[in-house]
């Protein structure tokens, strides 16, 4: 189940045109649903998660049991999650890893209208090399292991990749991360991307990873000028 962390009075930006969202600095803080990735646990997001409470954002924890079912089913529980969010006013996303293709799939149902900005950490929009290798022993007991790997005709390499047509999303890539390639990361019409110091589960606990994902909410771009790059 879904685990909240809130600052009292915090309210979501209303706005429905996301290009003006981005580009305004005087959107409010609002509300954030966050997710993890293969292997992960939300308790894993807490310290993102009260480094954007400081900001002034409401977060929501959202987990799934990654190692036993797969994407789709996942998908289809995020996908009643999305609806009440919606229905509810404005909001955000941030994913971790597999967190992203489980978003892109949910999202394949539903284009929440609510929806503001989607914060991708170590996303394998493209799949994982790491899953690739590691499915070799171990795929039997973990389906999805194929569906994220990098494989030219897994779930990852088959989504369509239109999320950015009706959405704001940037993506923050870890420099040392050895279980998905930068290159995996990438999406047509990325508003921006940004790489930091750091291994692939590591952003997760880094200030200046909270920071950067902050900044992205407020603005719609990641602030390129503390020590961070652009892929290009």
């Amino acid at each position: 189940m879904g685990e909240r962390t809130e600052i009292k009075n915090a309210k979501g930006d209303a706005t429905a045109d996301r290009s003006t969202a981005a580009d305004s600095p005087k959107n409010e803080p609002g509300r954030v649903l966050m997710t993890h990735g293969y292997g992960g646990h939300t308790l894993l997001l807490v310290p993102l998660a009260r480094r954007l409470a400081e900001s002034g954002y409401a977060c929501q924890r959202w987990g799934y049991r990654s190692l036993w079912r797969g994407t789709e089913h996942h998908a289809r529980r995020l996908i009643d999650r999305l609806k009440t969010l919606d229905s509810e006013g404005a909001f955000h996303i941030v994913t971790h890893s597999m967190g992203a293709l489980v978003l892109r799939t949910a999202l394949l149902a539903v284009r929440p209208s609510q929806l503001q900005k989607v914060v991708m950490l170590c996303p394998p929009n493209h799949g994982a090399h790491a899953a690739s290798r590691v499915k070799r022993f171990a795929g039997w007991a973990s389906p999805a292991l194929a569906e994220i790997s990098d494989l030219p005709d897994s779930l990852a390499n088959r989504l369509p990749t239109n999320i950015t047509d009706d959405y704001c999303v940037g993506t923050i890539v870890a420099d040392g991360d050895w279980v998905v390639s930068p290159e995996s990361t990438q999406l047509p019409g990325l508003a921006d991307s940004v790489t930091l110091p750091g291994m692939h589960s590591g952003l997760l606990f880094k200030p200046e990873c909270a920071d950067q994902v902050a900044h992205f909410l407020q603005f719609g771009r990641f602030n390129h000028e503390v020590n961070c790059s652009a892929p290009s």
